[in-house]
């Protein structure tokens, strides 16, 4: 049974996702046994696996009479223009924080939660004030009457986390073994944090690996740690031993080594799969990683999605 399946869900993306195993990459790699979660088909916008948090993020917002969300991220953040195509589809407004100072040209992320049409404010600071900066706004909205819903950057909260969770139960119907290893790239947390959850409640044994892309390792650890705890009280049931989270924040979120660059090369040049620099190409280097260690337990690689960057990366790099 899946845990979640008495929360309120806004139907959003075709679940579940597909899983398959990657051959070819196996064989370029000299070895290991990958399985890839496809979420970059999860078949809503181009929300990859934003989509998971979001079903439940508007049904919870619509199902307590909300009438606008707010979030907020950077300009090039998938989760922004998920959440507003997100709330278009759920039929509320949706008001969006982003950080940095007006841009002339903005990116295509931005012209998508226009066309879906949120209000988009820029905040001229830090994305690490956002979290603040939204929470003010729901707060201003409310004193004008609306019923405003604030949801952090990612949707890294415990509703947001609901998401993975019922992934979890998702990938345990589509036979992912016992002993397997899942490794997913980690930004906001919301996602290790849930799946995490989601296997404690159903008593999965997997070995979860998250790869920060942004937050310092230790403060991505106790940052995850407490999301799994406030999904886990959500899910009325016990915290499972925390997942295994390692650094990939430097050289930074976005900006790709050259072990980054030729691992993506290899997925396309072996399976046609596009990884985006931000995410994917990180968790590629994990599981390369890994292989190269000897590794013999089952790898499921989480397809995180974040297309749009994905293309550009790779056409960048083979001079298109």
């Amino acid at each position: 049974m899946n845990p979640t399946d008495h929360f309120p869900r806004l139907s959003l993306g075709h679940f579940p996702t597909p899983i398959r195993r990657l051959h070819h990459l196996e064989q370029a790699l000299g070895g290991g046994h990958l399985l890839l979660k496809r979420d970059d088909l999860a078949g809503f916008a181009l929300a990859g696996n934003k989509t998971r948090p979001l079903e439940f993020l508007i049904a919870d917002a619509t199902s307590t009479g909300c009438d606008v969300v707010v979030g907020g991220g950077a300009p090039k953040s998938n989760f922004i223009a998920a959440l507003a195509a997100a709330a278009s589809v759920g039929g509320i407004a949706c008001e969006l924080l982003i950080s940095g100072a007006a841009l002339v040209d903005p990116p295509p992320t931005l012209r998508l939660a226009e066309a879906s049409g949120a209000r988009l404010t820029f905040t001229g600071g830090d994305r690490e004030h956002l979290d603040e900066e939204i929470d003010a706004r729901a707060s201003a909205l409310n004193r004008d009457g609306h019923h405003a819903y604030a949801v952090p950057r990612g949707g890294a909260c415990a509703v947001g986390a609901l998401g993975f969770a019922s992934g979890a139960s998702e990938i345990a119907g589509q036979g992912v073994p016992d002993n397997a290893t899942i490794v997913l790239a980690v930004g906001s947390g919301s996602s290790v944090a849930g799946l995490n959850a989601g296997r404690g409640a159903i008593g999965a044994n997997w070995q979860i690996i998250g790869v920060s892309v942004s937050r310092p390792l230790e403060e991505m650890r106790r940052h995850v740690t407490t999301l799994t705890r406030a999904c886990t009280q959500l899910l009325e049931v016990a915290a499972p031993s925390d997942a295994v989270i390692v650094d990939a924040s430097v050289p930074g979120m976005g900006t790709t080594t050259d072990a980054e660059r030729m691992i993506v090369s290899l997925a396309y040049e072996s399976e046609g799969l596009l990884f985006d620099p931000s995410y994917g190409a990180k968790a590629l280097v994990e599981v390369q990683r890994l292989v190269r260690t000897g590794f013999e337990r089952p790898i499921v690689l989480w397809h995180t999605g974040g297309l749009p960057s994905a293309l550009s990366l790779l056409t960048t790099e083979k001079g298109a």
